[in-house]
C-alpha cells in the first residue's frame, strides 16, 4: 500500500459546511471531478458555470450535499476538484440526461456548454467514480470551528499493489476499526470510499478536516502515536498493507545480490531506528563526551541474515560511530522513501553519509542547471509537452529510452499537427527517424552546434533582448563565445547542411514554445556539463523559458532522480 496522492485543498462556492444530515443509511457513490486549467480565462468561465449553472441544477435534481476546492499548491496547471454524492447509480448514471432538459442549466451556463473548440474553457476534466465505506455510508458534516480561511481539508488516496491487498486494505478501515480509530480521535472525516474507476487503481480515498494546520499535524501526530493503531499495524493480517513490500520485492528480483528485508522498507526502517534508539540511551553518556573512532576494518558487516540487519546496523554505529554507517539509494525510490532515508541517516544516526545515483546519473545536469539558472531546478514538467509548438530532443532516443513520455509527445503531435520536432543525435534512432528534423552531427559536436544556432539567432534578430536584458547577466561574453561559430564552420565541425542548421535554428527560436528535452548523451559526456550549459543558454537567449511548453527539459536515467536531489541527495558542493 502506497500513498500516491495527498491533496490539500481550500473551499470554495458551496463547501462542506453546507453540508446537510441525511437519514438514509444505504452506501453512497461519489464523484470525483477535477477540471484541469491553464488559463485565467478558462478560471474565470469553468468557475462561473459551477457557481451560476452546474451547482444549482444539481441542487434542484435533488444533489445538495456539495463541495467544492481549489489545491493550496498548484503547479503552472490550475485545478478546481468538485465532489459530488449520489445516492444511488441510477442517479449518476441520468444526471446528463436530467441536466439536458434543464432550461435554467442550459441557459445560465450557455458561455461554457457551447464554448469553441478554439476556446475550450479547460485543458481535460478528470472523473474518479467512488463508493462509500460500510462502516461510513454517508457523508458527514464536518465540525469545523475556526476561521474559513484557515481550514485544512485534506484528500489522500491509497494504491494497492494487487486487487487482494487492497480488499486487505479496505477492511482495515472497516472491520479492523480504523474508522472507528479516527472517529475517536475528531478527524472530522467527511467521506471514506472505495474507487469504482478512476486512472490509478485498485484505489481507495477519503477527505478529513481541520480548523488549522496545527491541529491536522497535531492529529496525525496523536493516529501514530495511539495504541490502536500501532496495535493494528502489528497483526499479521495488516502488515502488508502500511509497508513498501512490493516495491523492494520488484527491485530484489533486479538485484538478488543486495539484502532487502521480506518485511518492508517502512518497516525495516522503523526497526533500524528502535534499535538505534536502544543503543542512543545505552550510551549517551558516552557519545556526548567523545565522538567514537573507527578502531578496525570492518568485514561484510551485514552478515548473510537479513533478519539480523537492524541489529549488526546498530552494533556497528555503537562500536565505530555514526560515520561508520551510510547509504547509497536509487533513483528508482519514491521521493517519500528518499525522505525517509535522509531523516534516518541525518537526523536520528547523525551522519552526513548518504548520497544518491544522481552523482553519477544526473551531475552534469545538476551543474548545468546551477552555471545557467542559479539552481537545480529544471523549469518544465511533463504537461509542458502538451503545449509545446516545437520540441529540441539532443542526447536521448526517447522512443526507446523513455516510451511513456514519447507516446505523450505522440498525443500531443496527433492534437497539434503543426508541432515540430527537431532531434540531435549521432545515431539514426527510433526517435530520429520520425523527427520533422534530424541533425546527425557527429560525435562530441554538441557545443558546436548550440553555438552555431545562437550565432544564427543573434544575426537574423532572432533573441529576445526583452528577455534577456531583464532576466539575464554576461550575454554580451556569451555574444563573443559564439562569434567564430559560423553556419559554415558548424556545418564542418558537425558534418551537417548549412540549411539543416538554419532550419533548426528558426523553429527554435521563433515558434512560440520551444520545449527540449535531453538525456545521458549530454549528462554522461567529458564535456556534459558544457553542454547542458549551452543548450540552457539558447532557452534564455530566446525567452525560450518561463512560460507554457517552453524550457529545458532534463530528463534522467532514473525514474525519481530529482524527488532524491529534493530531499537532501546531492546537497553538497563537490559536484562538477
Amino acid at each position: 500500500m502506497k500513498l500516491s496522492k495527498l491533496f490539500f485543498l481550500i473551499a470554495v462556492f458551496c463547501t462542506l459546511s453546507s453540508f446537510g444530515k441525511t437519514t438514509t443509511k444505504s452506501r453512497e457513490f461519489y464523484q470525483i471531478k477535477t477540471y484541469i486549467l491553464q488559463s485565467s480565462k478558462q478560471v474565470e468561465t469553468t468557475e462561473k458555470f459551477l457557481k451560476e449553472a452546474y451547482l444549482p441544477a444539481l441542487k434542484r435534481i435533488g444533489i445538495k450535499n456539495i463541495g467544492v476546492f481549489k489545491p493550496r499548491v498548484t503547479d503552472s496547471l490550475k485545478k478546481i476538484i468538485v465532489l459530488i454524492p449520489f445516492s444511488s447509480m441510477k442517479q449518476f448514471v441520468s444526471l446528463d440526461e436530467n441536466l439536458s432538459k434543464d432550461k435554467a442549466y442550459l441557459t445560465s451556463g450557455a458561455d461554457y456548454i457551447n464554448a469553441s473548440y478554439k476556446e475550450a474553457p479547460y485543458v481535460r476534466i478528470e472523473s474518479i467514480l467512488l463508493q462509500a465505506f460500510t462502516d461510513h455510508p454517508m457523508l458527514e458534516i464536518p465540525s469545523l470551528n475556526g476561521p474559513r480561511e484557515n481550514r485544512v481539508y485534506e484528500l489522500r488516496s491509497y494504491e494497492s499493489a494487487t486487487e487482494a491487498i487492497y480488499r486487505n486494505k479496505v477492511d482495515m478501515f472497516n472491520a479492523g476499526g480504523e474508522i472507528i480509530l479516527f472517529n475517536r480521535l475528531a478527524f472530522n472525516a467527511v467521506f471514506y470510499g472505495e474507487v469504482l474507476s478512476g486512472a490509478k487503481m485498485p484505489n481507495l480515498m477519503y477527505l478529513t478536516t481541520f480548523d488549522n494546520q496545527e491541529s491536522r499535524d497535531s492529529h496525525w501526530k496523536a493516529f501514530v502515536d495511539s495504541p490502536e493503531w500501532k496495535g493494528l499495524i502489528a497483526m499479521e493480517k495488516y502488515k502488508n498493507n502500511i509497508s513498501l513490500a512490493w516495491f523492494w520485492a520488484r527491485i530484489r528480483k533486479r538485484t538478488p545480490k543486495l539484502l532487502y528485508p521480506d518485511k518492508g522498507f517502512l518497516r525495516f526502517a522503523l526497526e533500524i531506528a528502535e534499535k538505534i534508539e536502544e543503543e542512543l540511551e545505552k550510551e549517551e553518556e558516552k557519545i556526548e563526551e567523545k565522538e567514537m573512532e573507527i578502531a578496525e576494518e570492518i568485514e561484510d558487516p551485514f552478515g548473510t541474515d537479513e533478519n539480523d540487519l537492524p541489529d549488526t546496523f546498530a552494533q556497528v554505529i555503537r562500536d565505530h560511530g555514526p560515520d561508520a554507517v551510510g547509504f547509497y539509494v536509487s533513483g528508482q525510490l519514491l521521493t517519500e522513501d528518499y525522505y525517509i532515508f535522509n531523516k534516518l541517516m541525518k537526523g536520528l544516526i547523525g551522519s552526513n553519509n548518504i548520497d544518491t545515483n544522481s552523482r553519477l546519473c544526473m551531475s552534469s545536469a545538476v551543474a548545468g542547471y546551477k552555471q545557467t539558472l542559479g539552481m537545480d531546478a529544471p523549469p518544465c514538467c511533463y504537461e509542458d509537452i502538451d503545449f509545446a509548438s516545437t520540441i529540441f530532443i539532443t542526447g536521448s532516443n526517447t522512443a526507446f529510452a523513455h516510451p511513456i513520455l514519447y507516446r505523450r509527445l505522440e498525443d500531443a503531435r496527433k492534437k497539434n499537427p503543426d508541432l515540430k520536432v527537431i532531434v540531435v543525435d549521432p545515431r539514426k534512432t527510433d526517435t530520429a527517424k520520425e523527427a520533422d528534423l534530424y541533425l546527425q552531427i557527429q560525435p562530441g559536436t554538441d557545443v558546436a552546434l548550440y553555438h552555431g544556432m545562437l550565432y544564427i539567432m543573434l544575426w537574423e534578430k532572432w533573441i529576445d533582448e526583452s528577455y534577456i536584458k531583464a532576466y539575464t547577466d554576461g550575454f554580451d561574453a556569451l555574444r563573443d563565445l559564439v562569434r567564430d561559430f559560423t553556419p559554415k564552420a558548424v556545418s564542418e565541425i558537425c558534418g551537417i547542411k548549412e540549411k539543416d542548421l538554419y532550419q533548426a535554428a528558426q523553429w527554435f527560436a521563433t515558434s512560440p514554445a520551444t520545449l527540449s528535452m535531453y538525456c545521458q548523451g549530454l549528462n554522461q559526456s567529458a564535456s556534459g556539463t558544457a553542454k547542458n550549459a549551452a543548450l540552457v543558454n539558447l532557452h534564455l537567449a530566446t525567452g525560450q523559458i518561463g512560460k507554457v511548453g517552453a524550457g529545458p527539459f532534463s530528463l534522467t536515467g532514473q525514474p525519481n532522480a530529482m524527488g532524491g536531489r529534493e530531499v537532501g541527495g546531492l546537497d553538497r558542493k563537490s559536484v562538477v
